[in-house]
């Protein structure tokens, strides 16, 4: 299983109005090969990504950058911090949604007025994506 988190915002691109959201994302490979994902919306605290650890089953080996909640809930012996390897599956996820919707783009005049609209947005784009593949959204 793989974790990571992106950064967005909601309400203006810049200015008092702007506020600071991050979408923790989690790829976990099943036995037989298959891939899923979950994901959730929050804050960069450790709450949103205790909301998703809950949902995620338990892991053989964990893989995440070296974020500190990741380093305060993963067991140490089962996981491998860096950004190669399986968390490239979360960062290949990421760069499907900059890329499909707008209100992720990086240097855009779109931005997301909305969480709901934000979580439901994510999630079209997966099951848009993969809904002929072996990954389902969790």
């Amino acid at each position: 299983m793989s974790c990571d988190e992106m950064w967005t915002y909601r309400g203006a691109r810049h200015g008092d109005k702007r506020e600071e959201w991050w979408i923790w994302t989690a790829v976990v490979r099943e036995t037989d090969g298959r891939r899923w994902v979950d994901f959730e919306v929050g804050d960069r605290s450790e709450a949103p990504f205790l909301r998703l650890y809950e949902r995620l089953p338990e892991a053989g080996l964990y893989r995440s950058d070296a974020y500190a909640v990741y380093l305060g809930w993963f067991p140490p012996d089962r996981h491998v911090v860096g950004k190669g390897g399986a968390v490239n599956w979360n960062e290949g996820l990421h760069s499907v949604w900059r890329g499909q919707l707008r209100r992720l783009m990086r240097r855009t005049k779109g931005y997301t007025k909305s969480i709901a609209m934000l979580v439901y947005s994510l999630a079209l784009v997966c099951w848009q994506r993969w809904e002929k593949s072996n990954i389902r959204v969790g």
